[in-house]
Parts: structure tokens; C-alpha cells; sequence
């Protein structure tokens, strides 16, 4: 009688077990609910105000609008698909009225222009940027200036849309089929463009400047460079097509902006030159580009960017460092290294000098006072409005784009390798966790069975029992294999008749 009742509580906690297993999962994992509360009510609130700041056309601000536009754009893009809305144009989503309107004003006015592509050379190479074989590329720009960053912010925009079928809002038919170009065929159109437009030749090669180079290479500078790779890497996950030279040639830039001379600045990425401006914000578009172009986090040449990015986290100014203890912080170097850490799946470095990576760069449990992690900084350099504070890159009287970077840091927006994306999802749902040195997994792998369930634990009779479900793969058959919890030598198992 005694046996027939422990098989029995076994057999049913195990099926128990199993059924509720991704329930388990999720319950170890909410262990930070407030801090995500508190981030929440902060985007929520900067959210909020980046959308009062929307003028009656459709813009925001009144200096660099197309870049800047496309920047709010980007960050109630990413709101609406947080927040679980099928998409940011869902008529119930409070801001989608914003969207609309945003879109209307680039496509509207006269932003989106058309260029004839031409084939590209490189080292002896015939490179051609026109991917889909209709001839032109699109770019974006303000009054016709800068062209690289603004097109690919507004690339990014295109893309964080997550609606590549959707007809855009300006009535633009490039290709002239007689229907509107969707967002993919013109996000399309506008890789092609910044594919055309890289530096071909002489030391800006790979790199990008303010407009286009067609054959030449005149000049390039990290920030339009990680901009126009920003962009690409969002249009990828737009499912446009990157030619894979362009990767070729961006690892030729890599290689020649980053700093190789011993010193504080090694590792670093200078801005024109290798050694010359080395910052953190550079530094971060480094090796956001590094991890687009194929090289992976432990080699040799991104570990000495990440050792530069560890040796000034914390420096007190903006020079170097983003400037944790400064007001304001350098809220664009914020973004641009949150990217690269993210697009480089790294979660942790050494935040504190003391040798060991395992400081949470984004948000720590016990944060240094001041503040170290982005979280903290964040949190604590927001106005009461909801905005952030603005600092000398923008020149508007308007923090807007000191809002879009820290609202983007927030939610870590970022596209993410597939990779990453696999491996996440792959993680939310385990349900179990193989541990060879436990004693009950180690007698299932013996007898060729494998863990369906996680461990628990029943009482019977006053003795407490360990014990966990399992299959074999090749008969189908079910166990559940115990021990007493202080006999781990005698594990034995019931099997399902």
C-alpha cells in the first residue's frame, strides 16, 4: 500500500511538473519587477513627452527635421511593438496618429530623393550597390545636406515600421508601376543607396561621409559611419539584401579608424583619423560595425575595443567617457554603445576597474553612487516633463534628440542578431535545466533517458523525496526517478506500466 501511494504522488508531481514547467521558468526569471516598473513609468513619460513635441506638419524640431523626425519616428515605432500592438499604424495605439503624420511629412516634402547608381570599384573589383536592378538608389536629407546619417536614421525608421507592405504616405511611385512604393521597396532602394554611396579608394575606405562617393573616396568620419550601419543592419532585418562587399569593405574601414598605437587610446575609434578624438561614442559605433562586418567578440581586435570602452567607463567627462558623472551625460555615446554591446550580445564588462567582467553595464543590482549603469544615470538625469536634459549636439532649444537616445537606451532598441534573437527565445522558454552533477539526471543519461520536467519535491508518510520525469527518445517510455533528499547514492525510479 505504502509503495502504490509514493508511485502514485510521483507520477502525478511529475506530470504536474511537466505541464507547468514554462510557468516555473518564468516565475525565476521575474525576480527585477520594480526596477522594470520604474524603467516603464520613465518611457512612458519621456514617450509622452517626445510626442507632444510634434509640430502641426508632422515634424520635430526645427533643425536637422528629416534626421530628427525619423529619430521620433523610430521611438514610437519601437513603443507601439513593446507595448504589443500589431503595429505602430493600429488605430487603438495611442500615438499611431503621430506615426502617420511623421511619415507624411518625409514623404511629403521634398526629403526622399532619387540617384542613378553606378557599378563600384574596389581593388580591381566591379561592386554593384543596385541589388534589385532598377537603376537608382533613395536618399534622405535636409535642405540637401548630410545625407549619410539622415538617410540611414531614416532607414532605421523604414524598418522599425515593421510593416514592409504598407504604401507610403507621400503618393511617391519611384519604380512606376502605377501602385505606391511599399516601405520595403524603398527601404530597398535606400540600402542600395548607402551601398553606392560608401568611400571606395584612399583611407576612407569602407567608411562613409556626409554624402555620396561614387568611385572615390574623399573622406569619412565614425559618426556617419555608424549611422549609414545602423541603417543597414535595421534594413537587414527588413529583410532587404546587404551585398556582402559592402561588409568586405566596412572591415577595411574597421581596421584603419581603430587606434593601434599603445597608449590610453588604444583600441579606441578616432573620429577622421585612428588616434585622433578617441572616444566612447566612436568607440561604440566600432564595434557595433565590427560585429556587422563578421568579427566576433573575442577576437583579438574587438577585445581591445572593449578594454578601451572598460578603461573609460567611468571617467568623469565627455571627452573620453559618456560621462556618467556629468550633467548631462553624453546621451548619444549612451545609445551608440548600448548597440554595440547589445548587437555584440555582450551583457557583461568591467564597469569598476577591478579585472573582472561581471558588472551589469546596463543596469546593476547595487549601482556605485554615482551611478555607473545606464539605468541609473538615466533615471536619475530625467526632468520632471519626462524629457532628458539637452546637451551640445543639438541646436534647436528643444532636448529632442537627447530624449530619442535615452529613450532608445531604455528599451535597449536595437536590432539584434538572429542569433541573439534565437538564443532568447530559446531561454524564455526552457522549462528545464540539464545539470550532469545531480544524482537523478546522472542515473536518466545512464539509462538512456532524458529530464522532462524540472525537480521537485513530496512528502510521503513524513519522508521527503526528490525526484523528476523523464522519457526515453527510443521506446517512449515514462520514468520518475527519486531519492530520498539525504540518500543521493540510492536514486531509484517507478515507471509508468
Amino acid at each position: 500500500m505504502k509503495s502504490k501511494t509514493l508511485v502514485g504522488l510521483l507520477i502525478i508531481a511529475a506530470m504536474s511538473a511537466a505541464v507547468l514547467a514554462g510557468s516555473y521558468a518564468t516565475f525565476v526569471r521575474a525576480a527585477n519587477t520594480a526596477s522594470e516598473d520604474q524603467i516603464e513609468e520613465a518611457t512612458a513619460s519621456g514617450v509622452d513627452w517626445l510626442a507632444s513635441q510634434q509640430e502641426e506638419d508632422g515634424r520635430w524640431g526645427n533643425w536637422e527635421q528629416t534626421a530628427v523626425t525619423c529619430f521620433a519616428l523610430v521611438v514610437l515605432e519601437e513603443r507601439a511593438y513593446k507595448l504589443g500592438y500589431n503595429s505602430p499604424f493600429d488605430s487603438v495605439y495611442p500615438f499611431s496618429d503621430n506615426v502617420i503624420r511623421g511619415w507624411q511629412y518625409i514623404f511629403g516634402e521634398p526629403h526622399a530623393h532619387v540617384q542613378t547608381l553606378s557599378v563600384q570599384s574596389h581593388n580591381g573589383s566591379a561592386d554593384d550597390p543596385d541589388t534589385n536592378g532598377n537603376g537608382y538608389g533613395i536618399y534622405f536629407d535636409t535642405a540637401g545636406e548630410h545625407q549619410t546619417y539622415t538617410t540611414g536614421i531614416c532607414l532605421m525608421a523604414l524598418a522599425a515600421s515593421g510593416t514592409p507592405d504598407r504604401q507610403n504616405e507621400g503618393g511617391l511611385d519611384y519604380n512606376e508601376d502605377e501602385t505606391l512604393d511599399t516601405f520595403e521597396e524603398i527601404a530597398q532602394d535606400v540600402v542600395d543607396w548607402l551601398a553606392f554611396a560608401q568611400a571606395d579608394s584612399g583611407w576612407p575606405e569602407g567608411g562613409w561621409g556626409y554624402d555620396a562617393q561614387d568611385n572615390e573616396g574623399e573622406r569619412a568620419d565614425s559618426s556617419n559611419s555608424g549611422y549609414a550601419v545602423l541603417g543597414l543592419v535595421y534594413g537587414q532585418h527588413f529583410d532587404c539584401t546587404v551585398p556582402d562587399w559592402v561588409r568586405a569593405e566596412l572591415d577595411v574601414w574597421t581596421h584603419y579608424i581603430q587606434c593601434a598605437t599603445e597608449g590610453d587610446e588604444h583600441g579606441g575609434s578616432g573620429y577622421e583619423e585612428p588616434c585622433d578624438a578617441v572616444n566612447e561614442l566612436a568607440t561604440g559605433n566600432l564595434i557595433f560595425e565590427m560585429a556587422f562586418a563578421g568579427e566576433r567578440p573575442n577576437a583579438p581586435r574587438f577585445e581591445k575595443a572593449l578594454s578601451y570602452i572598460e578603461r573609460h567607463w567611468r571617467d568623469p567627462d565627455t571627452e573620453q567617457g559618456w560621462g556618467y558623472d556629468d550633467w548631462p551625460a553624453d546621451y548619444q555615446a549612451m545609445y551608440t554603445l548600448m548597440k554595440g554591446l547589445e548587437y555584440g550580445h555582450i551583457e557583461w564588462i568591467d564597469t569598476d576597474g577591478d579585472g573582472e567582467r561581471d558588472d551589469d553595464w546596463f543596469e546593476q543590482e547595487s549601482p556605485a553612487l554615482p551611478p555607473a549603469d545606464f539605468v541609473g544615470v538615466l533615471m536619475a538625469h530625467q526632468n520632471a516633463d519626462g524629457s532628458w536634459p539637452q546637451t551640445s549636439w543639438e541646436d534647436q532649444g528643444l532636448p529632442i534628440l537627447s530624449t530619442v537616445w535615452a529613450l532608445l537606451t531604455l528599451e535597449r532598441a536595437a536590432p539584434q542578431p538572429l542569433a541573439k534573437v534565437l538564443l532568447a527565445e530559446a531561454d524564455a522558454r526552457q522549462a528545464i535545466q540539464f545539470n550532469l552533477d545531480a544524482a537523478l539526471q546522472r542515473r536518466m543519461f545512464a539509462d538512456g533517458f532524458v529530464p522532462n520536467s524540472p525537480e521537485f519535491n513530496v512528502q510521503v508518510y513524513g519522508v521527503q523525496y526528490s525526484a523528476q520525469r523523464a522519457e526515453h527518445f527510443g521506446t517512449g517510455k515514462v520514468r520518475v526517478y527519486y531519492a530520498k533528499a539525504t540518500d543521493w547514492d540510492n536514486v531509484q525510479f517507478f515507471e509508468r506500466p
